[in-house]
């Protein structure tokens, strides 16, 4: 009821608005000129100037959700996708130092290899 009630005092406030400011005006823009009521001209002026709001915030609102929420990438299981580590560098990355593992050549180091295994001997 409330609601309808605000309607209908808006919608008079328009008509009254409408009918005091019904006098045609002369429009020219460029080489075209029309008579028009000024209300339409108030009105449409409005009506442009919020459709122009409205869009502009859509395209920040777009802007920082794709900013916030980036499109994760999914891992690719191409064996000729370059992103991807090789089985070596697979190993230099879980290589721990007091393991025995391949060194920066890709080759593993004997001596800790042989220190390794005297060691698991004892």
């Amino acid at each position: 009821m409330i609601i309808l009630l605000i309607s209908i005092m808006i919608t008079l406030v328009i008509v009254t608005f409408a009918v005091q400011n019904a006098a045609a005006v002369t429009v020219q823009f460029f080489l075209w000129t029309t008579n028009v009521p000024l209300v339409l001209i108030i009105i449409g002026s409005f009506f442009l100037g919020a459709l122009i709001m409205f869009l502009l915030s859509i395209t920040k609102d777009l802007r920082n959700k794709i900013q916030h929420n980036p499109i994760k990438i999914k891992e690719s299981k191409n064996p000729a996708d370059t992103r991807q580590n090789t089985p070596v560098q697979e190993e230099r990355n879980n290589h721990k130092p007091d393991q025995a593992g391949p060194n920066q050549d890709g080759q593993i180091d004997k001596d800790k290899n042989d220190s390794e295994q005297n060691k698991n001997k004892s």
